[in-house]
């Protein structure tokens, strides 16, 4: 196995270990804090990828099948949790009582957009509307602290563990769209690679370029944010 291989699958196995890892916190706050450990535009995005590429759009492989397959049943249990404490997070008794259609509506449109935008773009493993969900996760909890001004249904094991899986899921992206696995990385090799990728005429990476400085810097803010908070509560910042 070539280096190039070993460093993606590598980054692919810790990309899903930390995610599951973020996944698992947000379930157990939620339950734990009877809150969402995750916001409802969020939830809708992430089941509206899983749905597209687990059921709707044929994937290259069966093993995006059965992992967007696998992410959907994990995303079922924060929608079930958005059932019901999501509208806690609402002060509108409009959106407190018809909080059930709004969260089904608001999923079904993302689905739409999610599924026009995977055909428009020839998204054929989600890269492009992963990473646009992800972008909108980290804005949105960015959104729940402060709305909420309180680390009720949020960990800092949460905030680092997406952060991490999103870093190992970018270097994935990055080593498997090179022209071939076996080219060596190096200071020398590395500019010329990288215009290859990006400018790939199958699979261009360019949208990605803005989009994972962006996450990235989300996730900061979020950490430190989170952090503070935690300081101000006097709350245990080892909490899981």
């Amino acid at each position: 196995m070539s280096t190039n291989m070993t460093v993606y699958l590598t980054s692919a196995i810790v990309c899903g270990v930390f995610w599951l890892l973020a996944y698992v916190g947000m379930i157990w706050r939620g339950f734990k804090d009877k809150l969402l450990g995750t916001p409802m535009l969020a939830i809708s995005g992430n089941l509206a990828w899983e749905l597209t590429f687990a059921f709707l759009y044929p994937t290259p492989s069966k093993s995006i099948q059965y992992g967007s397959t696998f992410w959907f049943l994990i995303e079922s249990i924060l929608a079930w949790q958005c059932f019901l404490y999501g509208y806690k997070d609402y002060k509108s008794q409009f959106i407190k009582k018809n909080f059930s259609v709004i969260f089904v509506t608001l999923t079904a449109i993302m689905l739409l957009v999610t599924v026009l935008l995977t055909y428009q773009f020839n998204d054929s493993i989600g890269v492009y509307t992963g990473l646009a969900a992800n972008a909108l996760l980290s804005f949105f909890l960015i959104d729940l602290l402060i709305r909420r001004d309180d680390v009720c249904g949020q960990s800092l094991w949460i905030a680092v563990s997406k952060w991490i899986g999103t870093l190992a899921f970018a270097l994935a992206t990055f080593v498997g769209g090179l022209p071939d696995m076996n080219t060596q990385l190096n200071i020398h090799t590395l500019p010329t690679l990288f215009t290859e990728i990006i400018s790939n005429k199958t699979y261009p990476l360019i949208q990605n370029i803005f989009m994972y400085p962006l996450v990235f810097v989300l996730d900061i803010i979020y950490i430190v944010l989170l952090y503070r908070k935690f300081m101000e509560k006097k709350v245990n910042i080892w909490r899981f």
